[in-house]
């Protein structure tokens, strides 16, 4: 039967140690080392033990006594194999010298702990162990003992005792594994049992456990479904409280939008009436811009700005004053004068600083007068008739010079608004810079620089700027070109339609090309309505030049009478310094060369020297 490892009864333990003392005492009492030996000695004993059998009985006897020891306490793996190992190393060694009688101590120790520790199963591996050494080293000297009859008779007696002994024992053995095995099934069987009602208290424990807990698990689920029922009824009643305060709101917002609506629509009802008011005025103001900005003269200039200022604003007087400087200094003088008292505006000036206007035009700002007069740093500023109440000046200004003042008048009072001013001080900032231009051009004709017809510079003054170019050019040794322009059929032209239709085309052309132009360019008319252009540029540069030029006449269309249209085209021929020639003569020569070459291949063509 198989007791299970390191589990044998206390029995067991000590039938082992009483079965190691008596095959010790039998091994010694068969082999008398006090005296002669009852068997011979197989091999011969270290001398020191063979001169002192007591000390080699006391070793082995303390060996015995310290492995009962051991083997009664070993309850592991590794101190089963140190006792079986050392026994059967022991019982071995004693067999080696004396041979059968220690077969007991030799084969049946080991094997009875092998059953002990490791089963039946252990017992027999051991036991085919042993064996595999013990007959090998013994076999020869048992046949020896055989084939003497005195030793055979003596081997004979000792297989018996041995063999008795070892029946005995063995009997012995089974009888304590069998109670003892019988004890330990009973006793596992109770642990088992024991072991069993446990686990199922445990279990039912576990189950009760599991029932209260699932009960809790309910109780909490009905508290928590119970909360959020509350919870949610408390919503509720916030949400329909929400709602309502949320209607209350929704009515007064909707309520807002419609009044909000109504005064956006008011609103943009009046926007969009200003905003018609305001596009008129700008369109206006921007044809009345167009109009002026053909005029050259400063007479011209003058009267058509009051002529668009009145189809603008139309007021009961309208008066431009211009800025003059005379040996007494500056002072205002009545240019154009658009009132029922004209008259009364017939050579009248004002210094600087004097009356309103005067005041408007030192101090370069607005001035709206709304009751006939106003009271500004302890001045007195009246109307210019004691007629009207009300009055609207603006000073025109030209990079930082004021050129003169536009005075508006009406008879009632408060007659001006904002839109007004805005629209008066628009008007008097963009006809700044033609005023400007007309005063400069008034200036150049009077000392005969300018063609009267194109605005341009005229020949005499082209002739002494050209020499002038040809000794900057060679000096500091740069390029520049000459372009002569003319209209195709210009003759023809003027023969059907006459000079004046002629003269317009002049000044028309005489515009697109300054149009193109740069400041640095010098552009005049010359004899014969050829008109001149100097560019600071090479050949490719002034080919460019001439070509825009030459383009924007050819979509222009004029109109010599309402009931005819008249397209005209250019013809321009260049000569560039220092390339084609080095003196004035030279380039005059080939810039007219190339201008005939153009005229003569069919016109409205650009052609280079």
């Amino acid at each position: 039967m198989n007791v299970g490892e390191f589990e044998g009864s206390g029995r067991l333990r000590i039938f082992l140690l009483g079965y190691r003392w008596f095959a010790l005492l039998l091994g010694f009492s068969l082999i008398d080392f006090m005296g002669t030996p009852k068997v011979p000695i197989l091999n011969e004993l270290p001398s020191f033990l063979a001169q002192q059998p007591q000390m080699f009985m006391g070793v082995v006897a303390l060996y015995h006594l310290a492995a009962s020891v051991y083997a009664y306490k070993a309850s592991d793996r590794f101190s089963a194999y140190i006792v079986l190992l050392a026994d059967a190393g022991t019982g071995c060694l004693l067999s080696y010298f004396f041979g059968l009688p220690f077969l007991l101590l030799t084969l049946g120790l080991p094997a009875l702990e092998a059953a002990l520790f490791f089963g039946i199963n252990g017992m027999i591996l051991m036991i085919v162990a042993i064996s595999a050494f013990y007959l090998p080293a013994l076999g020869s000297h048992i046949i020896k003992y055989l084939r003497d009859p005195e030793q055979s008779t003596l081997l004979q007696e000792l297989l018996k005792i041995q063999g008795i002994g070892l029946l005995l024992y063995l009997w012995l053995f089974s009888s304590s594994v069998s109670q003892g095995g019988d004890f330990e099934n009973s006793l596992r069987r109770i642990i088992d049992e024991k072991n069993l009602a446990f686990e199922e208290l445990q279990n039912t424990k576990r189950e009760l456990k599991d029932v209260f807990n699932e009960l809790d698990k309910r109780q909490h689920a009905v508290n928590q479904f119970q909360a959020d029922i509350q919870k949610k009824n408390e919503t509720l009643e916030d949400i329909t409280k929400q709602l309502n305060e949320a209607k209350l709101q929704s009515q007064a917002t909707q309520q807002m939008v419609q009044d909000k609506e109504t005064r956006i629509s008011e609103k943009l009802k009046s926007d969009s009436d200003m905003i018609a008011r305001l596009s008129d005025r700008y369109n206006k103001l921007l044809s009345a811009f167009q109009s002026l900005a053909h005029n050259l003269t400063l007479e011209e200039t003058s009267v058509n700005l009051v002529d668009e200022l009145l189809k603008l604003m139309p007021v009961q007087t309208c008066l431009l004053f211009l800025m003059e400087e005379n040996e007494a200094g500056k002072e205002l003088f009545a240019e154009v004068a658009a009132s029922p008292y004209s008259d009364y505006f017939r050579n009248f000036n004002l210094g600087l600083g004097e009356g309103a206007p005067g005041w408007v035009a030192y101090t370069r700002k607005m001035l709206t007068i709304s009751e006939g007069a106003i009271r500004i740093d302890g001045q007195d500023l009246p109307t210019l008739l004691t007629y009207e109440k009300s009055a609207l000046l603006a000073p025109i200004i030209y990079e930082d010079e004021c050129l003169g003042v536009l005075y508006l008048g009406q008879p009632e009072a408060n007659a001006f608004d904002d839109e007004d001013e805005e629209m008066v001080t628009l008007f008097s900032s963009l006809v700044a810079s033609l005023l400007h231009h007309a005063t400069l051009f008034q200036k150049m004709v009077s000392r005969g620089f300018v063609d009267e017809v194109s605005g341009l510079y005229n020949s005499p003054y082209f002739q002494e700027r050209f020499s002038e170019e040809i000794k900057r050019a060679d000096r500091f040794k740069f390029s520049f070109s000459l372009i002569l322009i003319e209209i195709d059929h210009n003759e023809t032209i003027i023969e059907k339609y006459g000079k004046n239709f002629g003269d317009r085309l002049a000044k028309e052309v005489a515009s697109m090309i300054l149009l193109h132009a740069n400041e640095t360019d010098v552009a005049a008319r010359l004899e014969n309505n050829v008109f001149a252009l100097m560019v600071q540029s090479d050949k490719s540069g002034a080919l460019l030049t001439a070509d825009r030029i030459r383009m924007a006449a050819a979509v222009r269309t004029f109109s010599p009478t309402p009931e005819e249209k008249v397209n005209i085209t250019l013809s321009s021929g260049i000569s560039t310094y220092p390339p084609d020639a080095d003196d004035k003569e030279g380039l005059a020569e080939k810039a007219e060369a190339a201008l005939e070459k153009a005229k003569n291949e069919g016109g409205n063509r650009t052609l280079p020297a």
